[in-house]
């Protein structure tokens, strides 16, 4: 794509500059929002801007890290797997990915149809209501747009969460966790109780589980959009994008299907515990430490449990989830956890955020630049 220029303009940057933003161009993201960036790609990885060794996440990386650095007020960035989330946690910002169908995906470049969304990233939970506000609403040229309702996503910030109940995913990410990682996470959720949440468990599926759900069908839907160019321009790609397009050209069509299946019956099932358990769900972002920046491509270690990233769960399934940053681990990196809630209800998990972050300081720590 290096000599391609773009004939439109995304929808979400029309609709932000309707809004009064002022659009200070693109930034940086894993390629094609895919292959892992390292000192062996043709564009020099985005470094993380409180620890220049380390990585800004990804795909959303150049948003994340500018983001943090003060480069500019909020961004915008595409989430397949957790490509807003994650990078948040990393630059240690707030990253909001909205229910499937909330926001346009129109003019950007597609990963895997069934899973991509759209998103804020920004330095507070109140600036990244404010920019879900300006690009959300209905898009007749993007087929999985939603045509619902925009509320004031603003309207509970500040409202009380006393007897809110806030439901763990324990079995998610248990067994997965790294204690370095995992104490600034529990020193949130002391911290809900403290606020008068009630803390309950909430059953789920394992890590294990939620990779054999999405790995499939992202990888089987990517490998459609870039099987062509793969084989006539294949040695221009990351490899370790360019393998992953062939790994999902393995991926069988009754595994793809008995894929949708499941994560129909766990979206279901979330639901249902929101309906009856829960008012929000609550897991770490991620259950690993923010990653060094790579000499190599890592090959197919992200489908393996050694990468605990647990946002997925909410892309194949739809549902809002917003990432908050809770502290930092020993080594001094960026820790974050998400929330999620019921479909377009988005208002809900940025008030639960916003009582966090406002009973908390981790959101006025900003990387010495």
């Amino acid at each position: 794509m290096e000599n391609y220029v773009a004939q439109t303009e995304s929808r979400v940057v029309t609709k932000l500059k309707d809004a009064g933003a002022l659009i200070l161009g693109k930034t940086a993201t894993y390629e094609f929002a895919y292959g892992f960036p390292t000192m062996k790609s043709y564009f020099k990885p985005t470094r993380n801007p409180w620890n220049l060794a380390h990585d800004a996440g990804g795909s959303s990386s150049g948003t994340a890290s500018s983001v943090a650095a003060g480069i500019a007020y909020a961004g915008m960035g595409s989430c397949t797997g957790g490509s807003i989330r994650w990078p948040a946690q990393c630059c240690g910002i707030v990253g909001l990915k909205p229910t499937y169908g909330r926001v346009s995906r129109a003019g950007v470049y597609p990963l895997a149809w069934s899973l991509d969304h759209t998103g804020p990233l920004a330095r507070s939970v109140s600036d990244a209501a404010l920019m879900l506000q300006a690009c959300a609403g209905y898009d007749a040229s993007d087929p999985a747009s939603a045509n619902v309702p925009v509320p004031d996503f603003s309207a509970k910030l500040g409202h009380d969460i006393k007897g809110m109940r806030i439901g763990l995913l324990r079995s998610l990410y248990d067994d997965s966790c790294d204690a370095k990682v995992r104490a600034p996470y529990e020193a949130a959720v002391k911290e809900f109780e403290r606020m008068g949440a009630r803390i309950v468990e909430v059953p789920s599926i394992t890590l294990a589980q939620a990779q054999a759900i999405e790995w499939p069908a992202l990888f089987a839907e990517t490998a459609a959009i870039h099987v062509d160019n793969v084989r006539h321009r294949g040695d221009d790609y990351n490899p370790h994008a360019k393998l992953f397009v062939a790994y999902g050209l393995l991926v069988s069509g009754a595994c793809y299907l008995m894929s949708s299946r499941v994560r129909a019956q766990v979206r279901d099932d979330l639901i249902t515990a929101l309906e009856t358990r829960a008012d929000v769900l609550m897991l770490p972002t991620a259950g690993i430490q923010v990653p060094r920046v790579l000499e190599d491509s890592p090959g197919l270690g992200i489908v393996s449990e050694n990468f605990a990233i647990y946002t997925p769960i909410f892309n194949f399934t739809g549902l809002p989830a917003i990432q908050v940053p809770c502290g930092f681990d020993s080594d001094h990196l960026p820790v974050g956890f998400q929330l999620a809630s019921r479909p377009f209800d988005e208002a809900t998990i940025c008030q639960v955020a916003y009582a966090y972050e406002q009973a908390t300081a981790w959101h006025t720590h900003h990387p010495d630049m």
